[in-house]
């Protein structure tokens, strides 16, 4: 159900910008009203209004909202925020902040932490085996003697993908389409420790799930994207400013799945790692 922010619903076609929200987050939402000097429109992904594309721009929270705006075959300036798929390009005429660390950034972490983890595997969709992000994860596993299997995979096999895995150091969960599901990420991680494979997430509910680590971006992400949304909002053509990925992040380190696999990770050698 599409919500009217700051006008009333007589008003509605004299909004200039509408929020197509995914994300869910009441908190992100009303600094967006808070920091914002026109008129919002807020919308779900399913319930975008037939008049999408007489508004002036677009802010884009999560996957779901950007799948849901490039349907539309619209080339509004936009803003994208909390995009957790590495291989979602975000629109041309638009910017963003990704809600994921960079794949160098991930190995990297890795391997100057965890010596023991010189066989890494993750499964991919087996489409993105020639993405960006997938060449900047053999090149950073390379660069940092790291031996990286990727299983591309095809369809919905994973016990058959994880089978293919077996005598890995470590798991690592990429986010995609396959493993941003709750109930996907938790079979793999679950799958894994039955394995004796520990995980490497890229959420922190990860770790309630059993991953030995995961990087937690929410606690300096928001700040940064609500600076970039500041900037357009004061006349800044999003087209102009080019796509990040955070800078500052979280590392968290479940102490008993840590002490279960008998495993030595190296804090001091990560940012703003804890055990919890």
């Amino acid at each position: 159900m599409k919500k009217l922010i700051l006008l009333s619903i007589g008003f509605y076609l004299f909004a200039d910008i509408i929020v197509i929200d995914a994300y869910k987050n009441k908190k992100v939402i009303d600094e967006i009203i808070k920091i914002s000097k026109e008129p919002l429109i807020i919308s779900g992904p399913v319930d975008l209004p037939d008049n999408l594309a007489n508004f002036s721009s677009v802010i884009i929270l999560g996957d779901k909202a950007l799948e849901a705006y490039k349907k539309k075959n619209l080339e509004k300036p936009c803003v994208v925020g909390f995009l957790k798929n590495p291989f979602e390009e975000i629109p041309i005429t638009g910017t963003g902040i990704r809600y994921v660390l960079p794949a160098t950034k991930v190995i990297q972490i890795i391997a100057n932490s965890c010596k023991w983890a010189k066989k890494i595997g993750t499964i991919i969709p087996s489409e993105y085996q020639g993405a960006s992000y997938v060449k900047e994860l053999q090149r950073a596993s390379k660069m940092l003697g790291v031996n990286l299997k990727i299983i591309f995979l095809k369809g919905k096999a994973l016990k058959k993908a994880l089978n293919e895995l077996k005598g890995i150091n470590l798991l690592l969960l990429i986010p995609s389409e396959l493993t941003i599901p709750e109930a996907t990420a938790r079979y793999l991680i679950q799958e894994s420790f039955k394995m004796n494979i520990p995980v490497f997430g890229f959420e922190r509910k990860h770790i309630e799930m059993g991953a030995l680590m995961a990087y937690d971006l929410e606690k300096y992400y928001r700040k940064d994207f609500l600076n970039l949304l500041k900037t357009v909002f004061k006349g800044r053509n999003p087209a102009m400013i080019p796509v990040k990925y955070p800078e500052n992040y979280e590392i968290l380190i479940k102490k008993k799945i840590k002490n279960f696999f008998k495993l030595k990770i190296n804090i001091k050698r990560i940012k703003n790692a804890r055990e919890i």
